[in-house]
């Protein structure tokens, strides 16, 4: 075979470079990044420039030029991977990959048979062609009006790619168009550029309003599931929540039937979304057991609540289940005789006439719940489980909020501390007297002060206070 003549040199040199700036480019993106997306488009140019490297180490025989050629399969079958990625069509990869062995097999035997080269190149070209083919064809059928600007300009430039590479039987051997092939191997390989990072941008900017949209429907849904505001009769009750993501995996719910009343406050192990979806797990096991059972005590609700949490939860498969730190707690509005069980932080109560802040510890469950009952925890006994009472005195104050308030970390820097049981219980010793509308605008006031507003988990709290 002819070889390539010197006035290419140029051309191939800028081609090399080209390929080279993109491979180093989508490398730096893809260590960034880390999406398959990302990566889908940096094995287009690892392709190409195997292909360059094959074409250069191979003999320029016949065959060597042929099987050189031959990793072009590789760039057609990854940029058809692309436009799968773009147009959300399946690429059908078996069939695929026959093609390109059919092909290559072809031009073996066509080679033995001493058939020109026109004739030996052409069935694995047909095969190398066939990935990006089907998908470009596919594409404008089926998606051309959906497609941007960019998405557009890479399928088009897929189809040119296509063409060039099917010159490649016709026109490879004749020296006289090796210039040619490379200048319209360059406009191939610079529209590439342009279009695989644009359209790249695009895919991602697209996944991100839709993850978007889907957190703000979660966000939408909790905010309606949890109560803007309370109501108890014969008592003032305030609450908060604040997440530390678009979802978060506090839970707090007042309960009333005929002859109880319910206060519930829980927190998923972690925050963000996955939490939340355990948190409305919770919240509709809990309002379901008390639907159906009103006279339920606080320690069977938890003890319930529990094998169906843990029960889902194993189902969920995932490497660690999550937990969740709650307290029930039951009371006859009319005795105001408070009867608490779970797992959570402690509670504490401002005792009005005696000015001291008494602290109610609630670890029942020692594991919290939603943990594997019977799998790698021991299992509980209802029996085994304690329940703690309590009664509220006229202007005694009851708070109970989760490990967000206490954990909340000095200037957003945990190195430096945290706000911390003793702080939370001086706070509420100095302002037990004030109305919960103050107390709550004035604890959220200085935990912004403390951690300059930066928090790392959710936040929630509950006040409760008798009347009269």
């Amino acid at each position: 075979m002819t070889e390539l003549p010197p006035s290419a040199t140029v051309l191939l040199l800028l081609y090399s470079g080209i390929v080279f700036i993109n491979v180093t480019l989508f490398g730096i993106l893809y260590f960034k990044k880390r999406t398959h997306y990302h990566r889908a488009f940096l094995f287009v140019w690892l392709s190409t420039l195997t292909m360059l490297f094959m074409q250069g180490v191979l003999p320029q025989s016949q065959i060597g030029i042929i099987s050189g050629f031959s990793f072009c399969y590789l760039i057609s079958i990854s940029l058809a991977h692309c436009l799968s990625l773009l147009t959300g069509m399946k690429c059908g990869w078996p069939n695929f990959f026959i093609g390109i062995g059919i092909g290559y097999g072809l031009s073996l035997v066509f080679h033995f048979l001493g058939m020109g080269f026109t004739l030996v190149a052409l069935p694995t070209t047909l095969g190398v062609v066939l990935p990006l083919t089907c998908m470009s064809v596919q594409t404008i059928r089926h998606k051309w009006k959906e497609l941007t600007f960019s998405g557009k300009g890479l399928t088009l430039s897929c189809i040119i790619l296509v063409l060039h590479a099917l010159d490649f039987p016709f026109l490879r051997d004749k020296p006289e168009f090796v210039v040619t092939g490379f200048t319209i191997a360059i406009f191939v390989v610079f529209s590439l550029s342009i279009f695989s990072l644009s359209t790249m941008e695009e895919i991602l900017a697209k996944q991100d309003a839709r993850i978007k949209s889907e957190l703000d429907l979660a966000r939408a849904i909790q905010q309606n599931i949890l109560p803007k505001s309370l109501y108890l009769p014969g008592y003032e009750i305030e609450c908060y929540m604040k997440s530390a993501d678009e979802v978060g995996g506090d839970y707090y719910d007042v309960y009333l039937n005929a002859s109880h009343s319910w206060l519930l406050i829980g927190d998923v192990v972690g925050h963000g979304l996955s939490s939340g979806l355990i948190m409305f797990m919770v919240q509709s096991i809990i309002k379901s057991v008390l639907k159906t059972n009103e006279a339920i005590s606080p320690k069977e609700l938890n003890f319930l609540a529990n094998q169906i949490l843990s029960d889902n939860l194993k189902r969920l498969n995932a490497d660690k289940f999550l937990t969740m730190s709650i307290a029930s707690i039951r009371f006859n509005p009319q005795s105001r005789q408070f009867v608490v069980n779970g797992s959570h932080e402690n509670m504490y109560i401002y005792r009005n006439q005696k000015h001291e802040v008494e602290v109610i510890p609630i670890h029942d469950f020692p594991f919290g719940l939603g943990y594997p009952v019977g799998f790698d925890y021991p299992e509980i006994n209802l029996s085994e489980i304690r329940e703690n009472t309590f009664e509220l005195e006229p202007n005694d104050l009851l708070f109970v909020g989760t490990d967000g308030v206490i954990n909340a970390s000095k200037e957003g820097d945990y190195m430096k501390g945290i706000f911390g049981e003793d702080r939370l219980k001086e706070f509420i010793l100095r302002h037990g007297k004030a109305p919960l509308p103050l107390f709550k605008h004035s604890l959220l006031s200085h935990l912004d002060a403390f951690t300059q507003s930066v928090y790392y988990d959710d936040m929630s709290f509950l006040m409760l206070r008798p009347l009269g």
